[in-house]
C-alpha cells in the first residue's frame, strides 16, 4: 500500500514545530491527518524534547533517536533522524549504549547502568533528558511500525547505530530505585501539575 502523502499549505501552517524539526512534515505524521489533535500533541512532544534548548545538543539528541531506531529495527526512524553533518561516533559511547539498552532491554536497566553514565561525566539532568529522548524515539518507532509510512523523499539511506559492546542479558538483577535524585517540587498550582491534578485528582 502506498504510504506517501503531500502536506497541504494548511497543514504546514498548522504544524510549524514539525517543519522546524524536520524541514518538512514527515509521512509518519501525514498518515495521521484524520486525527489532527493527536498530531498536535506529538508536535508538542517533539518541540519539548527534540527542539528546546537543553544540556544535550541537537546533534546528540539526533544520535540518541537513531540509537533508539536501531534498537527497534526501524529503518523509517533511522532515516528520519539521519544527519549528514553528524557521525554517531562523535557522541559519547556510554550515553548511546545506555539509550540503546533502555530502548531494547528496558526491564534490565538497573542502578549500575545509571552509575556507568554518571561515571562518564553525566549528571542526573542529562540522564533525564536522555530518558525523555528515548521515550520520544520509542513512540515514533511504535507509530512507524504500525503505520508503515514510505521513507520520506530526499532522506539518506538508514544506517544502523547499534553499539557493539551491548551484550545479551543473562539474569534480571533487581536494584532498588529511584536511580536519580529527586528534584525540588514545583508549586502545586504550576501548569503541568494543575493538568495532572485535573486528570487524575492528584
Amino acid at each position: 500500500m502506498h504510504r506517501t502523502f503531500v502536506a497541504t499549505d494548511e497543514q504546514i501552517v498548522a504544524f510549524p514545530g514539525l517543519v522546524e524539526a524536520y524541514g518538512f512534515i514527515p509521512n509518519l505524521f501525514l498518515l495521521q491527518k484524520e486525527l489532527p489533535r493527536a498530531v498536535e500533541a506529538e508536535q508538542t512532544l517533539v518541540r519539548a524534547i527534540a527542539l528546546r534548548e537543553c544540556r544535550l545538543s541537537r546533534h546528540l539528541r539526533d544520535s540518541l533517536f537513531r540509537a533508539v531506531a536501531s534498537a527497534q529495527g526501524s529503518d523509517y526512524c533511522r532515516a528520519l533522524h539521519a544527519s549528514p553533518h553528524t557521525k554517531d561516533g562523535e557522541a559519547d559511547p556510554a550515553l548511546l549504549a545506555f539509550a540503546h539498552k533502555l530502548a531494547k532491554r528496558g526491564p534490565w536497566i538497573c542502578k549500575h547502568d545509571v552509575g556507568g553514565v554518571k561515571a562518564a561525566g553525566f549528571d542526573d539532568h542529562v540522564i533525564l533528558e536522555t530518558v525523555l529522548a528515548v521515550a520520544l524515539g520509542q513512540m515514533l518507532c511504535t507509530l512507524a511500525t504500525a503505520l508503515r509510512p514510505d521513507l520520506d523523499e530526499g532522506l539518506p539511506a538508514p544506517v544502523s547505530t547499534e553499539p557493539s559492546a551491548l551484550t545479551e542479558p543473562v539474569d534480571w538483577v533487581e536494584t532498588c530505585g529511584p536511580y536519580l535524585q529527586p528534584c525540588p517540587p514545583l508549586h502545586s498550582n504550576s501548569h503541568p501539575y494543575a493538568f495532572f491534578q485535573e486528570q487524575f485528582g492528584f
